[in-house]
Protein backbone atom coordinates (compact mmCIF):
# COMPACT_ATOMS: atom_id res chain seq x y z
CA UNK A 1 0.00 0.00 0.00
CA UNK A 2 1.31 3.53 -0.96
CA UNK A 3 1.96 6.27 2.21
CA UNK A 4 -0.79 8.43 0.46
CA UNK A 5 -3.90 7.78 -1.11
CA UNK A 6 -3.98 9.59 -4.76
CA UNK A 7 -6.96 11.87 -3.65
CA UNK A 8 -4.35 13.46 -1.64
CA UNK A 9 -1.83 13.96 -4.48
CA UNK A 10 -4.15 15.64 -6.47
CA UNK A 11 -5.38 17.71 -3.77
CA UNK A 12 -2.09 19.32 -2.75
CA UNK A 13 -1.09 19.57 -6.81
CA UNK A 14 -4.56 21.76 -6.86
CA UNK A 15 -2.92 23.79 -4.17
CA UNK A 16 0.21 24.28 -5.56
CA UNK A 17 -1.02 25.66 -8.30
CA UNK A 18 -3.57 27.62 -6.93
CA UNK A 19 -1.94 29.46 -4.27
CA UNK A 20 0.68 28.33 -2.30
CA UNK A 21 0.17 30.58 0.24
CA UNK A 22 -3.27 30.01 1.40
CA UNK A 23 -3.65 28.89 5.01
CA UNK A 24 -6.09 26.69 6.42
CA UNK A 25 -9.26 27.43 8.21
CA UNK A 26 -9.26 26.84 11.55
CA UNK A 27 -13.16 26.59 12.12
CA UNK A 28 -16.00 24.22 10.46
CA UNK A 29 -18.04 27.53 9.62
CA UNK A 30 -19.29 25.96 6.54
CA UNK A 31 -22.84 26.21 4.77
CA UNK A 32 -24.59 23.08 3.71
CA UNK A 33 -26.43 23.64 -0.31
CA UNK A 34 -26.99 21.65 -3.09
CA UNK A 35 -24.81 22.94 -6.05
CA UNK A 36 -25.33 22.75 -9.83
CA UNK A 37 -24.13 20.01 -11.73
CA UNK A 38 -21.59 22.43 -13.13
CA UNK A 39 -20.08 23.74 -10.30
CA UNK A 40 -19.70 20.19 -8.24
CA UNK A 41 -18.15 19.03 -11.89
CA UNK A 42 -15.40 21.38 -11.99
CA UNK A 43 -14.82 21.07 -8.17
CA UNK A 44 -14.51 17.10 -8.70
CA UNK A 45 -12.15 17.47 -12.05
CA UNK A 46 -9.75 19.90 -9.80
CA UNK A 47 -9.97 18.09 -6.44
CA UNK A 48 -10.74 14.56 -6.92
CA UNK A 49 -8.59 11.71 -8.12
CA UNK A 50 -10.87 9.91 -11.10
CA UNK A 51 -11.33 13.70 -12.20
CA UNK A 52 -14.89 12.69 -13.57
CA UNK A 53 -18.00 13.81 -11.96
CA UNK A 54 -19.87 10.28 -12.61
CA UNK A 55 -23.12 9.87 -12.70
CA UNK A 56 -24.75 13.00 -10.97
CA UNK A 57 -28.47 12.94 -9.96
CA UNK A 58 -27.74 15.50 -6.93
CA UNK A 59 -24.57 17.12 -5.43
CA UNK A 60 -24.58 19.07 -2.58
CA UNK A 61 -21.51 21.53 -1.47
CA UNK A 62 -19.71 22.92 1.64
CA UNK A 63 -19.24 26.80 1.31
CA UNK A 64 -17.19 28.94 3.43
CA UNK A 65 -18.33 32.82 4.10
CA UNK A 66 -16.69 33.90 0.81
CA UNK A 67 -18.81 32.41 -1.41
CA UNK A 68 -16.17 29.20 -2.22
CA UNK A 69 -16.59 25.74 -2.16
CA UNK A 70 -14.75 23.89 0.49
CA UNK A 71 -15.73 20.28 -0.44
CA UNK A 72 -18.39 18.93 -2.91
CA UNK A 73 -20.02 15.29 -3.03
CA UNK A 74 -21.76 14.31 -5.56
CA UNK A 75 -24.57 11.18 -5.48
CA UNK A 76 -25.50 9.13 -8.57
CA UNK A 77 -27.43 5.65 -9.05
CA UNK A 78 -25.45 2.75 -10.95
CA UNK A 79 -28.07 -0.07 -12.51
CA UNK A 80 -29.57 -1.53 -11.02
CA UNK A 81 -30.44 -0.81 -8.06
CA UNK A 82 -33.72 -0.17 -5.76
CA UNK A 83 -35.92 3.16 -6.02
CA UNK A 84 -34.42 4.28 -2.65
CA UNK A 85 -30.71 3.57 -2.87
CA UNK A 86 -28.05 5.75 -4.00
CA UNK A 87 -23.85 5.84 -4.47
CA UNK A 88 -22.12 8.33 -2.95
CA UNK A 89 -20.16 8.48 -6.00
CA UNK A 90 -17.63 11.71 -5.97
CA UNK A 91 -16.37 13.25 -2.98
CA UNK A 92 -13.19 15.93 -2.31
CA UNK A 93 -12.28 18.89 -0.01
CA UNK A 94 -9.69 21.40 -0.71
CA UNK A 95 -6.55 20.94 1.44
CA UNK A 96 -7.05 24.35 2.51
CA UNK A 97 -10.79 23.44 4.16
CA UNK A 98 -10.53 22.51 8.50
CA UNK A 99 -9.66 19.88 9.67
CA UNK A 100 -11.91 16.87 10.01
CA UNK A 101 -13.89 18.84 7.05
CA UNK A 102 -14.92 15.45 5.60
CA UNK A 103 -16.39 13.73 8.77
CA UNK A 104 -18.29 16.93 9.32
CA UNK A 105 -19.38 17.33 5.75
CA UNK A 106 -20.46 13.67 4.44
CA UNK A 107 -23.31 13.48 7.24
CA UNK A 108 -24.82 16.50 6.21
CA UNK A 109 -24.83 15.91 2.67
CA UNK A 110 -26.24 12.19 3.35
CA UNK A 111 -28.77 14.00 5.41
CA UNK A 112 -29.57 16.74 2.69
CA UNK A 113 -30.28 14.08 -0.35
CA UNK A 114 -31.91 11.69 1.95
CA UNK A 115 -34.54 14.72 3.25
CA UNK A 116 -34.51 16.13 -0.89
CA UNK A 117 -34.71 13.13 -2.40
CA UNK A 118 -36.04 10.47 -0.36
CA UNK A 119 -33.15 8.00 -0.78
CA UNK A 120 -32.71 5.71 2.10
CA UNK A 121 -29.71 3.40 1.95
CA UNK A 122 -26.38 5.07 0.74
CA UNK A 123 -23.88 3.17 -0.80
CA UNK A 124 -19.89 4.02 -1.44
CA UNK A 125 -16.86 2.28 -2.11
CA UNK A 126 -13.37 2.66 -1.30
CA UNK A 127 -10.64 1.68 -4.36
CA UNK A 128 -7.41 -0.01 -3.18
CA UNK A 129 -5.89 1.11 -6.40
CA UNK A 130 -6.25 4.44 -5.27
CA UNK A 131 -4.83 3.86 -1.78
CA UNK A 132 -8.06 4.16 -0.25
CA UNK A 133 -9.65 1.75 2.64
CA UNK A 134 -12.87 3.49 3.57
CA UNK A 135 -10.93 5.74 6.45
CA UNK A 136 -13.51 8.37 6.40
CA UNK A 137 -16.70 5.81 6.09
CA UNK A 138 -15.34 4.54 9.35
CA UNK A 139 -14.84 7.67 10.85
CA UNK A 140 -19.02 8.18 9.79
CA UNK A 141 -20.16 5.17 11.10
CA UNK A 142 -20.73 3.44 8.20
CA UNK A 143 -21.23 -0.28 8.24
CA UNK A 144 -18.95 -2.01 6.22
CA UNK A 145 -20.32 -4.75 3.87
CA UNK A 146 -16.33 -5.90 2.63
CA UNK A 147 -14.91 -6.15 -0.90
CA UNK A 148 -16.68 -6.76 -4.11
CA UNK A 149 -20.05 -6.45 -5.36
CA UNK A 150 -23.29 -8.62 -4.22
CA UNK A 151 -23.12 -11.46 -5.71
CA UNK A 152 -19.78 -11.57 -7.35
CA UNK A 153 -16.68 -13.44 -6.80
CA UNK A 154 -14.37 -10.84 -4.60
CA UNK A 155 -10.91 -11.47 -7.31
CA UNK A 156 -8.25 -8.93 -8.01
CA UNK A 157 -8.48 -6.76 -10.47
CA UNK A 158 -5.60 -6.39 -13.01
CA UNK A 159 -4.11 -2.59 -13.58
CA UNK A 160 -1.08 -1.31 -15.19
CA UNK A 161 1.12 1.31 -13.20
CA UNK A 162 4.28 3.23 -14.29
CA UNK A 163 6.27 4.61 -11.54
CA UNK A 164 3.90 6.34 -8.75
CA UNK A 165 1.44 6.84 -11.12
CA UNK A 166 -2.00 5.94 -10.83
CA UNK A 167 -3.09 2.39 -11.88
CA UNK A 168 -5.34 2.55 -15.01
CA UNK A 169 -7.07 -0.46 -16.56
CA UNK A 170 -5.83 -2.32 -19.88
CA UNK A 171 -8.89 -0.78 -21.50
CA UNK A 172 -7.58 2.91 -20.34
CA UNK A 173 -3.67 1.06 -21.20
CA UNK A 174 -4.42 0.61 -24.41
CA UNK A 175 -6.33 4.06 -24.97
CA UNK A 176 -3.61 5.68 -24.61
CA UNK A 177 -2.23 4.25 -27.91
CA UNK A 178 0.04 1.42 -25.95
CA UNK A 179 -0.04 -2.13 -26.98
CA UNK A 180 0.95 -4.96 -24.35
CA UNK A 181 4.32 -5.19 -25.82
CA UNK A 182 5.58 -1.59 -25.11
CA UNK A 183 4.93 -2.02 -21.38
CA UNK A 184 8.62 -2.92 -20.13
CA UNK A 185 9.91 -0.34 -22.56
CA UNK A 186 8.10 2.25 -21.45
CA UNK A 187 8.33 1.22 -17.86
CA UNK A 188 4.62 -0.34 -16.91
CA UNK A 189 4.15 -3.05 -15.14
CA UNK A 190 1.29 -5.02 -14.13
CA UNK A 191 -0.48 -4.87 -10.95
CA UNK A 192 -3.44 -7.53 -9.48
CA UNK A 193 -5.60 -4.84 -7.11
CA UNK A 194 -7.81 -6.07 -4.56
CA UNK A 195 -11.83 -5.47 -5.07
CA UNK A 196 -12.82 -2.21 -3.38
CA UNK A 197 -14.18 -1.81 0.01
CA UNK A 198 -18.21 -1.43 0.13
CA UNK A 199 -19.68 0.76 2.90
CA UNK A 200 -23.34 1.51 3.32
CA UNK A 201 -25.86 3.91 5.63
CA UNK A 202 -28.85 4.08 6.77
CA UNK A 203 -30.96 7.13 6.40
CA UNK A 204 -34.87 7.42 6.95
CA UNK A 205 -36.76 10.95 6.86
CA UNK A 206 -40.39 10.57 6.24
CA UNK A 207 -42.61 14.02 6.12
CA UNK A 208 -39.68 15.86 8.00
CA UNK A 209 -39.38 12.85 10.67
CA UNK A 210 -36.32 11.42 11.41
CA UNK A 211 -37.70 7.60 11.07
CA UNK A 212 -34.70 6.18 13.84
CA UNK A 213 -36.78 3.02 14.01
CA UNK A 214 -36.95 1.90 10.64
CA UNK A 215 -33.65 2.85 9.98
CA UNK A 216 -32.41 -0.07 12.70
CA UNK A 217 -34.74 -2.63 11.22
CA UNK A 218 -33.40 -1.45 7.77
CA UNK A 219 -29.65 -1.44 9.41
CA UNK A 220 -30.24 -5.09 10.66
CA UNK A 221 -31.40 -6.52 7.19
CA UNK A 222 -27.66 -5.05 5.54
CA UNK A 223 -25.67 -6.59 8.83
CA UNK A 224 -27.26 -9.75 8.52
CA UNK A 225 -27.24 -9.70 4.27
CA UNK A 226 -23.76 -8.90 5.06
CA UNK A 227 -22.56 -11.68 6.96
CA UNK A 228 -24.68 -14.45 5.02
Amino acid sequence: MRPTCFQRDRIERALIEDDLSRSTDTRLDYSIEAITPKEAADFIRRFEYLGTPGRNWFAVGARNASGELAAVAIFGRPVPMAPNEIVLERGACTLWSAPNTASWFIPKAVTMAAQDRGWQIFYAYADPAAGEVGTIYRACSWTYLGQGSPGRRSRPREYYQRGGERPITERAFRKRGYILADMDLLGWRRIMVPPKHRYAHVEIWRNGYHDKRAERALSIRLKNKRTS
